[in-house]
């Protein structure tokens, strides 16, 4: 996975630290923001080869931010990890374009599977 960009989305440094650590092992280049609006800047600007968002973040939400992303940048995948774990929120991530969801607290080795799948 070495040259792959990683944007991981979360206004939480604490999740941010242990999703950097789960990450690390696919030498990738692990790049973080704290809300929506830079996640959206920061696509537009870098190459992104995977993003991982949050949801609830202060301005812009991660639902926001994954719908404007696929409107100029279908190809990325965009996988949710939320503390949001209700049915209707999975709907709602599904419908704004994520292509995949985890609720909080992460399946560690369900989610690495998904991250290392998608940057193949």
């Amino acid at each position: 996975m070495s040259g792959k960009t990683i944007l991981i989305v979360d206004d939480d440094s604490i999740s941010y630290l242990l999703l950097y650590e789960i990450l690390s092992q696919f030498n990738a280049n692990i790049v973080g923001v704290t809300n929506g609006l830079d996640a959206v800047s920061f696509v537009k600007k870098h190459k992104v080869d995977i993003i991982l968002m949050d949801i609830v973040m202060p301005g812009m939400n991660g639902l926001e931010a994954t719908i404007q992303i696929k409107s100029f940048a279908s190809h990325i995948p965009i996988i949710v990890q939320t503390a949001n774990g209700m049915p209707q929120h999975k709907t709602e991530c599904f419908k704004a374009g994520c292509d995949a969801y985890f609720a909080k607290p992460l399946d560690i080795k369900l989610f690495t599977e998904a991250v290392r799948a998608y940057l193949q």
